[in-house]
């Protein structure tokens, strides 16, 4: 069961965050505001990965919350003001803004990779778990974080984008294509088609997911036409 109550020195809690496993508060003490995140004991080792990845990152300039203190399973973290990604993304009805959003998250993660030598993945590559704070984009979240194929973040980032209601639309898969576009852009290597990687991704996640039968429609779909014949095989299949 969740816990609803921290220690009172810690302050007053103002908010609560979804989470699977941890516990995450806004909390406000004196006049200031935090976000504390209560690690459950069986997930011990999130806390670890998290704590080191986070100072990983701030130590190469990478743009994440500041620890501002930590036990054995707390963590007290800055508090962003602003929104995350998704809730701007849905409440924005200007393509461009939208495209304006993807970018940012594109050039962080282009950083982030960068950063750590195209060795290491974020980790939950989801557009929740990136915060939009005075015209930046901040990346939170990093239990998950890893070595390992990069390729699959940008991969998990586009499969959160395809979910977003309504799903699928000709225009979820070309805000996929301007982000991947973008991706690259920020980076010295070359364009790879991530065709694979979007059906890993959506695959991964209709476990999980009340939807998971149309998702895996659809990974077998972009799997044999490509994701960059999908909107050719829409269209055909319209007319049909």
């Amino acid at each position: 069961m969740k816990s609803t109550s921290i220690n009172p020195e810690f302050g007053e809690i103002i908010d609560t965050f979804r989470s699977k496993k941890n516990d995450i508060f806004k909390i406000r003490k004196d006049d200031d505001i935090y976000i504390l995140k209560k690690y459950d004991t069986e997930f011990f080792k999130n806390f670890k990965n998290e704590f080191n990845t986070l100072n990983e990152c701030r130590n190469r300039g990478i743009k994440v919350p500041k620890i501002l203190g930590h036990n054995r399973e707390i963590l007290l973290l800055e508090y962003l003001p602003g929104h995350d990604c998704k809730k701007l993304f849905l409440e924005s009805k200007n393509k461009n803004t939208k495209k304006h959003i993807l970018s940012g998250i594109a050039e962080w993660l282009s950083n982030f990779h960068s950063a750590f030598k195209f060795e290491k993945r974020k980790g939950d590559c989801i557009l929740t778990n990136f915060i939009y704070s005075d015209d930046e984009v901040y990346g939170i979240d990093f239990e998950e974080s890893i070595e390992g194929d990069y390729l699959r973040d940008i991969g998990d980032l586009g499969t959160s984008i395809l979910r977003l209601k309504p799903s699928f639309t000709e225009e979820r898969f070309s805000m996929v294509d301007h982000f991947i576009t973008q991706y690259f852009s920020y980076t010295s290597r070359e364009k790879v088609d991530l065709t694979e990687k979007i059906v890993e991704s959506l695959e991964h996640y209709s476990k999980y997911s009340s939807h998971g039968k149309v998702m895996k429609e659809w990974a077998e779909m972009i799997l044999r036409n490509g994701l960059s014949n999908i909107q050719e095989y829409r269209i055909r299949k319209q007319r049909e």
